[in-house]
C-alpha cells in the first residue's frame, strides 16, 4: 500500500472520531468501520466517496 492510501486511511479514521457522537447508533458505527475497511481493501477506490458515506451516516439531518 502506498503512502497516499495510508494517509487517506488515517484521515478517514480521524473523520470517524470527529463525527461520532452520543447519538450515533452502534449499527452506524459498524457501517463506518465497514466503509473504512472497503477503502483499505480498495473496493472503494475514491476517498471522497468514503468521506461522503461517513458524513451521511453521522449527519443529524435525516434528509442526508
Amino acid at each position: 500500500m502506498n503512502k497516499f492510501v495510508e494517509r487517506n486511511i488515517s484521515e478517514l479514521k480521524k473523520l470517524k472520531r470527529k463525527q461520532i457522537n452520543d447519538k450515533t447508533t452502534q449499527a452506524n458505527k459498524k457501517r463506518i468501520d465497514e466503509i473504512i475497511r472497503l477503502y483499505t481493501e480498495r473496493k472503494l477506490s475514491n476517498v471522497a466517496t468514503a468521506e461522503n458515506y461517513i458524513e451521511g451516516l453521522t449527519s443529524t439531518n435525516k434528509k442526508v
